[in-house]
């Protein structure tokens, strides 16, 4: 009974049997290809979605590199800036001075810009030759303070101060005795 399946010509595979061996050989190939097909496109969507991580990997090691490149520039700067116990020992004393040795002057602000080396920006009214005197004191006592802007504004309306000056003064760092 099994065989009389395969020996019905009005069965699929009875009609398989009846075709020409071309025919039998393209079917068999279609049938084939078909089975392939599916193994075929997952294999195929596995490697574009591995070329796809790939290529995200990359962009993300690049971006993480760059931003390290950030970071370790940043922290330079801000071991560059950062202000230690020794300066900011130093800084106190400069600003008492100031204080103390401007009488005659009229300060109108004095602030410490904190850069690799720490700048104190003032802005003093009074007359020409007590600023000279109050400058040429400043240095005398504190070797380690340097110019680096002075600009004068003559006053054309005040009776009290005849200029208004702004000075700009940098902390040198210490120089280590050899």
């Amino acid at each position: 009974m099994k065989r009389s399946i395969f020996n019905d010509p009005q069965n699929l595979w009875g009609t398989w049997a009846k075709l020409a061996k071309v025919k039998q050989n393209f079917i068999l190939i279609l049938i084939g290809l078909c089975f392939l097909y599916l193994p075929l496109q997952q294999t195929l969507g596995r490697m574009q979605m591995l070329s796809l991580t790939e290529t995200e990997l990359l962009g993300q090691q690049d971006k993480l590199h760059h931003q390290q490149q950030i970071l370790q520039a940043l922290r330079q700067k801000f071991e560059n800036t950062t202000l230690t116990p020794e300066l900011a020992g130093r800084l106190a004393p400069i600003t008492q001075q100031v204080q103390q040795l401007a009488i005659r002057l009229q300060i109108n602000n004095s602030q410490w810009i904190f850069e690799r080396h720490p700048q104190l920006n003032l802005h003093i009214d009074g007359h020409f030759n007590d600023i000279k005197q109050f400058l040429t004191v400043l240095l005398e006592q504190s070797p380690q303070l340097k110019v680096i802007q002075l600009q004068i504004n003559k006053f054309e309306s005040s009776e009290e101060f005849s200029i208004q000056s702004e000075i700009l003064l940098q902390l040198q760092p210490v120089k280590e005795k050899e």
